[in-house]
């Protein structure tokens, strides 16, 4: 059995389980992967009715080979009363434990430390434990956060966020292994891991890679100079950096580019990025069609594009990257570590300072007077999805993870 503790709400409508959307992506990848080396996957989160759900997506778990516990816990316990809520987690982690073949969390909120305590449990039964680190490195994202807070809340956030690396530290020495997104997570922890492994956190299948007869056509039309169509896709909230990217394309066709830009998705900010469009007179050449579930129809879309346009204002860790590389789509973005990163690993971007409306329309000018070296970029950028795929990484963490279950002694399913 293979047990993931997560801090992730279970949402419940009487005996029916629902889970976020990309969560429950996650959970079936689990199962297509994992579930036939280390056997059934059974998850607990902390609990909250569907109908507090809000905006989020959410999906049903009605699969018999995904067991979903929803834990008496809430998902909205108050730090006065973790100590009470602590101890039910505690019972609820008890026999699921026992019958584990490997133990799988990272570290959360310190002060209601849900997935430490399964961590914990594991490392008391001698089981073998699965460490994820955090998605983003929690230092390098504080100073943006504490921007907007008060002064009590800032001590407070720079005390949790204290605890949580102090308790990453400690896990990842502990950990059979430690699986580190590739990047500043994984230079900060790697050298203090007991078995530190790098990975990147793509979603895409290779049933999802671009066909080469799509991609070449695509390619063939670019060079021709035909309008240029640049896109995003996710989450519509001011640290992703969109109203930048408008301004960018509005200062490009001001220069003479005739561009295109399609914002996939939803979120609190879309009417505030309809608004500017139509104040800088581009609102007829950026659309907003909505959002898509992740899988074909999503990545059918995605193939309709040449380029991923996106210019976040802070640190941001997106799989929409390895999604835009699955369509041959370059990155054109702004100069964060991920990106930088992506970009110098996989050759298949080019980047602009961070709110540097002008550099980055500069760079959509020369792309649009170069066509040949924006379709190089294109096929670099179809190379990386490729290279990307899910199947590349989850078969690397099922092989990383069979080898600390055997160092224990142990054997797969």
């Amino acid at each position: 059995m293979y047990l993931v503790g997560t801090h992730i709400p279970v949402y419940v409508d009487g005996d029916r389980r629902f889970v976020d959307d990309s969560w429950y992506a996650d959970l079936v990848l689990k199962k297509q992967f994992l579930a036939p080396v280390f056997g059934e996957i059974h998850m607990i989160g902390p609990r909250l009715q569907a109908a507090d759900a809000g905006d989020a997506i959410l999906q049903e778990v009605d699969d018999p080979e995904l067991h979903v516990h929803a834990s008496e816990v809430s998902a909205r316990t108050r730090l006065r009363h973790w100590r009470p809520a602590a101890r039910q987690w505690a019972r609820e982690l008890e026999p699921l434990i026992a019958r584990a073949t490997v133990v799988h969390a990272s570290v959360d909120d310190p002060f209601r430390p849900m997935q430490l305590a399964t961590l914990r449990a594991g490392w008391a039964a001698r089981k073998p434990t699965v460490v994820i680190g955090f998605d983003m490195d929690v230092w390098d994202v504080l100073p943006d956060k504490l921007k907007t807070m008060s002064v009590p809340g800032k001590a407070l956030h720079v005390a949790r966020t204290s605890g949580m690396d102090a308790w990453m530290r400690v896990a990842v020495r502990r950990g059979s292994v430690a699986m580190l997104k590739e990047g500043l997570v994984y230079d900060r922890y790697h050298r203090i891991a007991k078995n530190p492994k790098a990975f990147c956190h793509s979603m895409h299948s290779e049933r999802y890679l671009v066909p080469d007869a799509t991609f070449e056509a695509r390619v063939a039309s670019l060079v021709t100079g035909r309008p240029l169509r640049f896109g995003y896709f996710g989450r519509m909230i001011e640290r992703k950096g969109l109203a930048d990217a408008i301004r960018v394309l509005a200062a490009a066709r001001a220069q003479g580019v005739d561009a295109s830009y399609e914002l996939i998705g939803w979120g609190p900010q879309q009417e505030e990025l309809e608004a500017l469009a139509r104040s800088l007179g581009v609102a007829e050449h950026v659309s907003f069609p909505g959002s898509f579930p992740y899988g074909e129809a999503l990545h059918e879309r995605l193939r309709q594009l040449d380029g991923l346009l996106f210019t976040p204002t802070e640190e941001d860790t997106p799989r929409m990257v390895y999604d835009a590389y699955a369509a041959g789509l370059p990155i054109l973005g702004t100069d964060i570590f991920f990106l930088r990163r992506r970009v110098e690993r996989d050759d298949a971007g080019e980047l602009f300072g961070i709110g540097d409306v002008e550099a980055g329309a500069r760079l959509l000018v020369d792309l649009d007077g170069n066509r040949e070296r924006f379709a190089e970029m294109a096929r670099q950028a179809k190379v990386a999805g490729h290279h990307h795929t899910i199947e590349t990484w989850y078969g690397r963490r099922v092989a990383w993870t069979r080898e600390a279950v055997e160092a224990h002694g142990l054997r797969a399913a």
